[in-house]
């Protein structure tokens, strides 16, 4: 089992939206730069922005007053029509970063039930740096009755020979990007194209060809966003003590994330006889 699936992804029609000003830095970024966030507030204005729909790590304590109006924006933006469903989607995504270093990116679904975040376990998907428990309620407090994720997860493949990500660059970007734009503050630039289905059997198919087997093994490792991911769970959790079985065909058991390969140039080059956990920091 690949254990990454597709996902019914929301966009912004980016004829009409502005990307630059629609994508934000990640929520947990800067946390204690507040000039961040208020240049951030004047390059977006009044456009339509994930700014609207995240509250950022220097406002939790204020979570109480901010929340309800993250899920209002949420609630008018699905009702003004402001985005379109790619369902069973992936996307294939260049990210130029600010040094010209191109990261590529997969972004689709994964199955909470192969993650944990507690110390001790082995799932298949794992945090790769210990969770700070009293950061997680803030974040389940947003997505209790959010309509939409926006996530910044990113986890890491171990893909030596790049079988999965890497052989998508000329089939994917031989059609017309979803979207095409620079990022605000620094960013670099990011492009995204949608596979077909065909492209979706060869991702699985390289997947499965490279997953180990067996119990206690780390098929992915979370690369960033650990917080943000156990919030997902905790909050899944949540719902399985409400639902019982129920909750398994709750959407709420899936959680967004990009794949990226752990062996990508945005990544240190450890030789790749070290395990796999310890491969896992940024340059």
């Amino acid at each position: 089992m690949s254990r990454f699936y597709p996902a019914d992804i929301l966009l912004p029609d980016f004829k009409k939206a502005d990307g630059t000003r629609y994508a934000v830095v990640a929520c947990d970024q800067f946390t204690s730069e507040p000039a961040v966030w208020e240049e951030t507030e004047s390059i977006v204005g009044d456009a339509l922005s994930t700014l609207r729909f995240i509250l950022p790590e220097i406002f939790l304590s204020e979570r109480k007053e901010r929340v309800p109006g993250i899920h209002a924006a949420m609630e008018q933006a699905l009702s003004n029509g402001d985005f379109t469903e790619y369902p069973h989607a992936m996307i294939y995504l260049r990210r130029t970063q600010s040094d010209g270093t191109v990261r590529e990116g997969l972004v689709g679904a994964i199955d909470l039930l192969d993650y944990d975040y507690k110390p001790g376990s082995k799932p298949p998907i794992r945090a790769t740096e210990g969770t700070v428990l009293e950061r997680v309620p803030p974040r389940v407090d947003i997505r209790r009755g959010a309509k939409i994720e926006l996530p910044h997860v990113m986890l890491l493949l171990d893909d030596p020979d790049k079988t999965v990500i890497e052989p998508l660059a000329e089939l994917a970007t031989a059609k017309a990007p979803l979207y095409d734009f620079d990022l605000m503050q620094g960013g670099g630039h990011v492009t995204g194209y949608l596979l077909d289905r065909a492209m979706q059997k060869r991702v699985d198919d390289a997947l499965d060809a490279i997953s180990p087997e067996g119990e206690d093994l780390l098929v992915f490792a979370v690369g960033d966003g650990n917080h943000s991911l156990a919030a997902a769970k905790a909050y899944f959790e949540e719902l399985q003590d409400a639902l019982g079985d129920d909750a398994l065909s709750h959407p709420a058991r899936f959680a967004l994330v990009e794949l990226v390969n752990l062996h990508s140039p945005r990544w240190s080059s450890v030789p790749s006889t070290a395990p796999f956990s310890e491969r896992m920091k940024p340059i």
